[in-house]
Protein backbone atom coordinates (compact mmCIF):
# COMPACT_ATOMS: atom_id res chain seq x y z
CA UNK A 1 0.00 0.00 0.00
CA UNK A 2 1.18 3.24 -1.16
CA UNK A 3 1.47 6.34 1.12
CA UNK A 4 -0.10 9.47 0.13
CA UNK A 5 1.98 12.78 0.48
CA UNK A 6 -0.06 14.86 3.51
CA UNK A 7 -0.58 18.21 2.34
CA UNK A 8 -0.75 19.65 5.81
CA UNK A 9 2.39 20.79 5.99
CA UNK A 10 2.42 22.65 2.43
CA UNK A 11 -0.57 24.63 3.69
CA UNK A 12 0.83 26.08 7.17
CA UNK A 13 3.86 27.17 5.03
CA UNK A 14 1.99 29.13 2.49
CA UNK A 15 -0.29 30.60 5.81
CA UNK A 16 2.92 31.51 7.70
CA UNK A 17 4.38 33.30 4.58
CA UNK A 18 1.13 35.31 3.80
CA UNK A 19 1.32 36.21 7.63
CA UNK A 20 4.48 37.23 7.70
CA UNK A 21 3.79 39.81 4.38
CA UNK A 22 1.11 41.03 6.19
CA UNK A 23 2.83 41.69 9.46
CA UNK A 24 5.79 43.56 7.29
CA UNK A 25 3.40 45.63 5.47
CA UNK A 26 1.31 46.52 8.47
CA UNK A 27 4.82 47.62 10.12
CA UNK A 28 6.08 50.00 7.14
CA UNK A 29 3.05 51.38 6.59
CA UNK A 30 3.00 53.06 10.10
CA UNK A 31 6.38 53.70 10.73
CA UNK A 32 5.92 55.37 6.74
CA UNK A 33 2.53 57.35 8.72
CA UNK A 34 4.86 57.92 12.16
CA UNK A 35 7.69 59.65 10.20
CA UNK A 36 5.40 61.68 8.08
CA UNK A 37 3.54 63.41 11.13
CA UNK A 38 6.76 63.81 13.12
CA UNK A 39 8.00 66.23 9.90
CA UNK A 40 5.31 67.67 9.64
CA UNK A 41 4.84 68.73 13.71
CA UNK A 42 8.43 69.51 13.01
CA UNK A 43 7.92 72.23 10.36
CA UNK A 44 4.70 73.68 11.62
CA UNK A 45 7.12 74.37 15.26
CA UNK A 46 9.87 76.01 13.17
CA UNK A 47 7.02 78.30 11.33
CA UNK A 48 5.69 79.30 14.78
CA UNK A 49 9.42 80.12 16.00
CA UNK A 50 9.89 82.06 12.81
CA UNK A 51 7.07 84.25 13.56
CA UNK A 52 7.72 84.66 16.69
CA UNK A 53 11.22 85.82 15.40
CA UNK A 54 10.19 88.59 13.50
CA UNK A 55 10.68 91.86 13.63
CA UNK A 56 9.44 94.97 12.22
CA UNK A 57 10.57 98.12 11.65
CA UNK A 58 8.16 100.88 10.50
CA UNK A 59 9.80 104.44 9.42
CA UNK A 60 7.24 106.95 9.33
CA UNK A 61 7.30 110.50 10.05
CA UNK A 62 10.14 112.83 8.71
CA UNK A 63 12.37 110.44 6.62
CA UNK A 64 10.30 110.80 3.19
CA UNK A 65 12.28 113.42 1.05
CA UNK A 66 16.25 112.66 2.27
CA UNK A 67 16.01 109.00 2.95
CA UNK A 68 17.94 106.51 5.72
CA UNK A 69 20.15 103.68 5.76
CA UNK A 70 19.31 101.41 8.47
CA UNK A 71 21.97 98.40 9.42
CA UNK A 72 21.05 95.33 11.79
CA UNK A 73 24.72 95.10 13.61
CA UNK A 74 26.89 95.54 10.71
CA UNK A 75 24.39 94.11 7.67
CA UNK A 76 23.07 97.30 5.65
CA UNK A 77 19.64 96.41 5.57
CA UNK A 78 17.55 99.24 3.36
CA UNK A 79 19.52 102.26 1.97
CA UNK A 80 17.67 105.15 -0.29
CA UNK A 81 15.26 107.04 -0.17
CA UNK A 82 11.87 106.17 2.12
CA UNK A 83 7.77 106.36 1.36
CA UNK A 84 6.02 108.12 3.46
CA UNK A 85 5.44 104.71 5.41
CA UNK A 86 8.50 102.01 5.13
CA UNK A 87 8.27 98.89 6.68
CA UNK A 88 10.83 96.83 7.18
CA UNK A 89 11.34 93.14 8.55
CA UNK A 90 14.46 91.01 9.90
CA UNK A 91 14.38 87.47 10.89
CA UNK A 92 16.70 85.76 13.56
CA UNK A 93 17.78 88.60 15.71
CA UNK A 94 20.38 87.40 18.18
CA UNK A 95 20.36 88.61 21.87
CA UNK A 96 22.75 91.03 21.54
CA UNK A 97 21.74 92.71 18.67
CA UNK A 98 21.34 96.45 17.70
CA UNK A 99 19.13 98.43 14.72
CA UNK A 100 21.17 101.72 13.40
CA UNK A 101 19.17 104.12 11.60
CA UNK A 102 20.93 106.96 9.74
CA UNK A 103 19.66 109.93 8.45
CA UNK A 104 21.07 110.89 4.75
CA UNK A 105 19.90 114.92 5.18
CA UNK A 106 21.59 115.53 8.96
CA UNK A 107 23.94 112.33 9.58
CA UNK A 108 22.58 111.90 12.80
CA UNK A 109 21.94 108.07 13.82
CA UNK A 110 19.70 106.29 16.23
CA UNK A 111 20.70 102.88 18.01
CA UNK A 112 18.10 100.61 19.59
CA UNK A 113 18.71 97.36 21.43
CA UNK A 114 16.46 94.36 20.24
CA UNK A 115 14.85 91.91 22.33
CA UNK A 116 14.86 88.48 21.47
CA UNK A 117 11.31 87.97 20.76
CA UNK A 118 9.59 89.53 17.62
CA UNK A 119 8.36 92.75 18.10
CA UNK A 120 7.58 96.16 16.52
CA UNK A 121 9.12 99.08 16.51
CA UNK A 122 7.82 102.94 15.03
CA UNK A 123 10.64 105.44 14.45
CA UNK A 124 9.61 109.17 13.99
CA UNK A 125 11.99 112.03 12.74
CA UNK A 126 11.64 115.23 13.83
CA UNK A 127 13.93 118.54 15.19
CA UNK A 128 15.59 116.32 18.06
CA UNK A 129 16.44 113.77 15.94
CA UNK A 130 15.70 109.93 15.32
CA UNK A 131 13.68 108.91 17.87
CA UNK A 132 11.70 105.43 19.08
CA UNK A 133 7.87 105.53 20.36
CA UNK A 134 6.16 102.83 21.64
Amino acid sequence: MKRKAQQSNRSFMLGTLVLGILVIGIVALFTALAYNLSTQKEHQQAQALNEKAKHYFHLKEGFYPSGCDVYLNDILLYSGRTEKDTTLAADNVGKEDVIIIVDHATDKMKIVEIPQKGDTFLFIQDSEGIRLTE
